[in-house]
């Protein structure tokens, strides 16, 4: 798998993809949505820093890899951080306090041409702000919305992943099995 790893990155003239992080950010994801499958909200009580350790406000853009897998990771990324909010919000933790500044700035950045993303991005990004503001009162009341509304993304996000190959290419790569990127 090595060697053919560095045949592409020799041949493409783009930036080459990382796939070990790839894999990593998928993993994470995939765990997340099956945490979360059985809770009607996004539950933020979950081990960031131990087995959510990635900083996943970076990975909203991941470089030279095909559309389906990029909206997947980022997808995935923002439920990710608005799990993390939610923590903060009701008060269980305060893994995302610290990274909250780089956190806003790589959401402000974040535009697609997708208008289910554009809600969740615009969802994550006014948690993000509530948490720098420090609003407590806000805070509580904007629970609930984010919530329902992100627990609805999540279950479609992890549909479309089941309908597409990306589970398949992830489990062939895991196994050391070549698969085309």
């Amino acid at each position: 798998m090595k060697l053919n790893r560095q045949f592409q990155d020799q041949h493409m003239e783009q930036q080459s993809a990382n796939w070990v992080l790839k894999q990593q950010l998928e993993r994470d994801i995939c765990l997340l949505y099956h945490q979360l499958a059985n809770y009607s909200y996004i539950m933020g009580d979950l081990y960031y820093g131990d087995v959510f350790a990635l900083a996943y406000w970076d990975h909203l853009q991941l470089p030279a890899i095909d559309d389906a897998d990029r909206d997947f990771i980022r997808d995935g990324c923002l439920v990710m951080i608005l799990a993390m909010a939610s923590e903060c919000i009701d008060g269980t933790g305060s893994y995302l306090r610290p990274h909250v500044p780089q956190c806003r700035a790589k959401l402000e950045r974040l535009s697609t041409a997708d208008s289910d993303a554009d809600k969740l991005i615009g969802i994550v990004r006014r948690a993000s702000t509530s948490l720098s503001m420090r609003h407590l009162n806000r805070l509580t009341s904007l629970k609930h919305v984010f919530g329902s509304t992100s627990a609805t993304f999540a279950a479609t996000s992890f549909s479309k992943l089941m309908t597409s190959g990306t589970m398949r290419t992830s489990q062939a790569e895991a196994k050391g099995r070549p698969t085309s990127h």
